[in-house]
């Protein structure tokens, strides 16, 4: 497992300078810029993670794969464009701590990791939620045991 961090931003939280369109390759009109954004309790600031943090969101590469995928062990790093996997450790049994932008903390199930309002437009019914479809069978194995969301 690579464990450059203990905790880590959603880079999701960030502001742009003037101007600037983009943050890390992402459309900074995704990005929150404000603490006082509705469902604060959903929103992560920051959490548990093997590296300095990471920014959450599906996109769809050329081979037609959504790189919000589970990781396939636990620990599994891939680096850009992988950056759930930062975040889904089985860090506490199943679940990670996070901060939330209402100043909240509490335990998240890894597999609710993808129910969380990542950015403005992060889709919180995607293929890996219960809502999107995804099935037990679905996730890697070491994850088919934890709740489902």
């Amino acid at each position: 497992m690579r464990e450059e961090a203990s905790y880590g931003a959603n880079c999701w939280i960030f502001n742009a300078r003037p101007g600037q369109t983009k943050i890390q390759q992402r459309p900074v009109e995704w990005n929150w810029k404000t603490m006082d954004a509705k469902g604060g309790n959903e929103i992560p600031i920051f959490a548990d993670t093997m590296w300095r943090g990471g920014g959450p969101f599906y996109q769809n590469d050329n081979s037609g794969s959504i790189r919000i995928t589970p990781p396939e062990f636990d620990g599994q790093w891939v680096a850009a464009n992988h950056e759930m996997k930062h975040f889904c450790i089985n860090r506490h049994n199943g679940t990670i701590n996070i901060v939330f932008m209402d100043c909240s903390v509490r335990k998240i199930g890894l597999k609710e990791l993808w129910k969380l309002k990542w950015h403005r437009t992060f889709n919180t019914n995607g293929f890996w939620t219960m809502a999107g479809g995804a099935q037990v069978s679905d996730w890697p194995p070491w994850m088919r045991s934890f709740k489902e969301y």
